[in-house]
């Protein structure tokens, strides 16, 4: 009975850290990207894309192949995600060079060439927002623009820019530059300031709506953050190359960012910030407008130190693929956001 109840306790402990197990996803071997919608999940293990109901968890459909052709994706460059972003009516799938069109059961609509100036795009509305490139060849400076394009990919407006100088490490970590879409509306990152949660929020043709200014009490980097770079250079594969180049290169700034990354859903805007307590990650949330709502922590899983498990936020849930690595097998975790 002794035994009964520690594993019960010891259950209740994992569910407790990693969120409850929705289910298990057998055949699943190395995801890279999840999304949800009010009725699906979306797993993208490298460049097959699978779809499950949220229902009842079963598989409603799977493609995709490694290629350059219709149908098949390349995964993009150092991150190897094929991403996928639910719209109301059909599937906007993000690949190396392209982007694919499919119903919200699999099927193959079409696709559009990208150049290879164009990064990280996604739907906004009718036009689309992404990363532009441009280097100077005599300063060996690299300018990335955070761009809205209209629906034949031709730049409507520039929203910010950072410049990066090629064979230069940014000191870690770096300033997010992550941008956050839900509907029509797309929330940016203005400043890394440690000291102020500072975000843009603007509409799909690039006109500022609000801007969100909440002060953050700033957080020394910690010698235990310091390692989980180290650990994360070290363990992940992207980094095998030239990992020791990197250890070599890689300087710490004093304070941490109030901002890690960008999460919209539900009308909201989710904060990630660098704060943990208790094995917990916070999250600060605000609405479209601006208004700061709550404070939350919340569990989170890293896969190689510092990088997150693939996560998604939908109907006050976070929704984590997690690696049971006693049995093999990948699972869909879910957190109540309260």
């Amino acid at each position: 009975m002794k035994k009964f109840l520690v594993l019960i306790a010891l259950l209740g402990l994992y569910m407790t850290t990693m969120g409850a197990v929705v289910t298990k996803l057998p055949g699943i071997e190395s995801p890279k990207y999840l999304a949800v919608d009010d009725q699906q999940f979306y797993v993208s293990d490298r460049e097959v894309i699978s779809i499950y109901s949220l229902k009842d968890n079963k598989l409603v459909g799977k493609f995709g192949k490694r290629g350059e052709g219709p149908q098949e994706f390349l995964p993009l460059q150092f991150t190897e995600i094929v991403a996928v972003f639910p719209q109301k009516d059909s599937l906007f799938i993000l690949s190396q060079n392209k982007i694919s069109f499919y119903t919200r059961t699999g099927k193959y609509i079409k696709e559009k060439k990208l150049t290879t100036f164009q990064f990280a795009l996604q739907p906004l509305g009718q036009n689309y927002a992404g990363y532009g490139f441009q280097m100077d060849q005599k300063t060996q400076k690299v300018t990335m623009a955070l761009t809205i394009y209209d629906p034949e990919f031709k730049k409507i407006k520039e929203l910010i820019n950072r410049v990066y100088e090629m064979g230069k490490i940014p000191d870690t970590p770096d300033d997010s530059f992550n941008f956050a879409i839900w509907k029509n509306k797309m929330a940016v990152p203005l400043s890394g300031s440690p000291e102020e949660v500072n975000i843009g929020i603007f509409d799909a043709t690039g006109k500022k709506l609000a801007e969100i200014k909440h002060k953050y009490p700033p957080m020394k980097i910690t010698e235990k953050y310091k390692q989980k770079v180290f650990e994360t250079i070290e363990k992940n594969p992207q980094f095998k190359q030239f990992k020791e180049i990197v250890k070599q290169r890689t300087k710490f700034k004093a304070m941490f960012p109030a901002i890690q990354s960008l999460i919209a859903a539900d009308d909201k805007i989710y904060v990630l910030t660098y704060q943990e307590k208790n094995g917990q990650m916070e999250f600060l949330i605000f609405d479209f407008n601006g208004k700061f709502i709550k404070q939350i922590f919340v569990p989170v899983s890293f896969a190689y130190g510092l990088l997150p498990d693939p996560m998604a936020i939908r109907n006050n849930k976070l929704y984590q693929l997690i690696d049971n690595e006693d049995e093999d097998v990948w699972e869909l975790h879910a957190t109540e956001l309260k």
